[in-house]
């Protein structure tokens, strides 16, 4: 959501090196000005995109500025999904419940099935990194509890590096990914969780200009989207706009809807539900700026 990000200064090793903060000072110099996701739905899974500018929190040194930075990026994939060929390859490549460096095996698979890029303007960037956030593992160390706490799915956590803090605050930082959706009880769901931290005073996430999160449906299905207390179903075709609060969880619930077949001999008869739908992938995070 959007896809939520913590950001690292990453530490000089070297003989008479200028102090760098700490990480709980360093998160807290740079902070997201606006987010803009759209999430386009299917049957088959959702595709997300994001651009998102940040700003750093009032005036900071050069030195800090010139720093590179990591950006961890959260993405919710279901535990299992027996109908969706991109889970079970992406989970046989994917060393579960640990903290890997990235291998060509695991990029390939970050890029095949979860279709993720980066970039920060028009560079991209690679893949450091990751890490595995089931809801049974006890990683606290780069994460709030709150992203291993949805039933059925578990948290896929990207790092990848930014060359400057300075490049983070000067070009939009765009993410765009493809995310399974998680089957259970014949049903199909869809989780997001925002992050916001460190906003300063007065800004607020309600401003949906800066702010918002557009939920699309896409042909065949409806979406029943639940964002804190606003509830909200979304037709075919249609979107709808959503303002992302800190940690209030983004839920969708997908429907398929039979389609009228035209034509003269058409008869009344609809199309199957089970009938294959192509997903589209259209302009759609989380990123967040976190301390822990």
């Amino acid at each position: 959501m959007r896809l939520p990000a913590i950001i690292y200064f990453i530490s000089c090793v070297a003989a008479a090196a200028n102090p760098l903060p700490g990480l709980n000072e360093a998160r807290a110099l740079v902070y997201i000005a606006s987010e803009h996701l759209s999430v386009s739905i299917s049957p088959e899974g959702a595709s997300l995109k994001g651009v998102f500018t940040f700003q750093s929190r009032g005036k900071v040194k050069e030195t800090y500025m010139s720093q590179p930075v990591l950006m961890d990026i959260p993405i919710w994939i279901p535990e299992q999904n027996p109908e969706s060929s991109n889970v079970t390859s992406f989970w046989k490549e994917i060393p579960r419940d640990d903290a890997v460096m990235s291998t060509p095996a695991s990029r390939d698979a970050f890029e095949k099935d979860l279709v993720l890029n980066v970039f920060t303007g028009n560079q991209p960037l690679e893949m450091k990194r990751f890490t595995i956030l089931t809801t049974r593992n006890g990683r606290q160390r780069c994460a709030p509890r709150d992203w291993q706490q949805e039933p059925g799915f578990w948290c896929v956590v990207p790092r990848f590096l930014v060359p400057s803090c300075s490049a983070l605050t000067q070009k939009p930082f765009t993410m765009s990914w493809r995310q399974p959706l998680l089957h259970v009880a014949g049903k199909r769901e869809f989780f997001y969780l925002p992050v916001f931290e460190n906003l300063p005073a007065p800004a607020t996430t309600t401003d949906t200009n800066r702010y918002a999160i557009t939920v699309t449906a896409e042909a065949g299905c409806s979406v029943e989207v639940s964002n804190g207390s606003e509830k909200a179903t979304v037709l075919a075709g249609e979107s709808r706009v959503f303002t992302p609060r800190h940690h209030q969880a983004i839920r969708a619930m997908v429907t398929t809807r039979a389609n009228k077949v035209t034509g003269p001999n058409a008869g009344g008869r609809s199309q199957s539900q089970s009938a294959r739908l192509v997903a589209v992938v259209v302009e759609p995070g989380a990123l967040g700026v976190t301390n822990d």
